[in-house]
């Protein structure tokens, strides 16, 4: 995340008890020495009120924020971080991005996975179609493809038998 982000421990009272960038706000108390002016502190009030581990907005001198507070155990008072909302939105549209390009490429890489499936698929029935349209056309000396480990190179195996029989026994009846 950019430089924007800024820590702050704030107490349950409000008190800032400290502050990453702005020195001078140490010791001020919320709602008190800093209060919203409906222009540049904007719902500075959520420092205090808004529930832990949540996330929230406020404007401080202009900026308009996302925070995030939580509560620190061992002393009781609370953690938050600040991020310009500008930089928050930066850095949340180049996520978004990167998951609609990892879509993408998952969705092509799928697809190539499928048609070359398809293609191993169709490339035994398309050989066995072509046996048997030869035959049907009289030659009994078509011949097939490559053959393939699979049920189809098994149908394809179990054709040329049955092609060498059926020519064995066409010779057989022209011998005789």
């Amino acid at each position: 995340i950019t430089g924007t982000g800024r820590f702050m421990i704030i107490s349950k009272e409000g008190k800032m008890l400290f502050h990453a960038t702005n020195r001078d706000l140490i010791g001020k108390v919320i709602g008190r020495d800093i209060v919203d002016d409906g222009s540049a502190i904007i719902n500075s009030g959520l420092l205090v009120s808004e529930p832990a581990d949540r996330f929230f907005s406020y404007t401080f001198y202009g900026n308009r924020t996302i925070s995030y507070k939580t509560v620190i155990p061992s002393l009781g008072h609370f953690l938050v971080f600040s991020l310009d909302r500008k930089d928050y939105m930066e850095s949340l549209n180049y996520l978004v991005m990167a998951m609609v390009a990892g879509m993408i490429f998952s969705t092509a890489l799928i697809f190539v996975v499928i048609l070359v499936m398809a293609r191993r698929f169709s490339n035994p029935i398309h050989n066995t179609i072509d046996v048997f349209r030869g035959l049907a056309d009289g030659d009994l000396t078509v011949t097939g493809g490559e053959y393939m480990e699979d049920e189809f190179g098994e149908l394809l195996r179990n054709l040329k038998l049955f092609q060498r029989k059926l020519r064995e026994v066409v010779s057989e009846v022209v011998t005789a």
